[in-house]
């Protein structure tokens, strides 16, 4: 039997260990968490499937001096189709202040996703990550992620979650607080 000090010990040691184990582990459990944030984001340029002209393509580089809302989702991933409805809200808020893009990734397929897009009547520009390469760039691991750019093209935020459309106004708010680098 153990004295009342050696209890001490044994549940002091357990406390510690139960501390450095949620240090360590508990980081790879916060998905809406990213290196990237504060860091450029990856440069792409993907063709559009619906909210432009058909062959367009949308070069990351030309959205600069604007925020931009990226949703990363797939036409098969059921909390992406119960977001978009929210994103569209969100596009429709801010025709001219931010740049609002659907990226379906994933192995999505083009005409399911672009099937699903018109079913919904989703008016923000859509484009494809074809082999999931703009995927791999901003490390997406999950549906949805949401990420923020600020005008300087640097990630402002990072939601690997459904985002409901108060918390993405709120971030596209503190996105346009960040001043513009010369």
């Amino acid at each position: 039997m153990a004295t009342p000090r050696q209890g001490a010990w044994i549940i002091g040691g357990v406390l510690v260990l139960a501390a450095l184990l949620g240090y360590s582990v508990l980081p790879a459990f916060r998905p809406h968490s990213s290196k990237l944030v504060g860091q450029l984001a990856p440069v792409f340029t993907l063709p559009v499937m619906t909210g432009g002209d058909p062959g367009s393509r949308v070069r990351s580089a030309d959205l600069r001096g604007k925020v931009v809302v990226i949703d990363f989702w797939a036409s098969w991933c059921a909390p992406c189709r119960a977001e978009a409805p929210i994103i569209d809200r969100v596009a429709k808020n801010h025709p001219a202040d931010a740049v609002v893009l659907g990226i379906a990734t994933s192995g999505d397929d083009w005409q399911r996703a672009v099937e699903f897009v018109r079913s919904q009547n989703l008016g923000y520009t859509t484009l494809f990550d074809e082999g999931d390469h703009v995927g791999q760039g901003f490390h997406i691991q999950m549906l949805p992620t949401l990420v923020v750019l600020d005008r300087n093209g640097v990630v402002s935020s990072f939601r690997a979650r459904m985002v409901h459309e108060d918390e993405i106004e709120s971030l596209i708010a503190e996105a346009k607080e960040k001043p513009i680098s010369g």
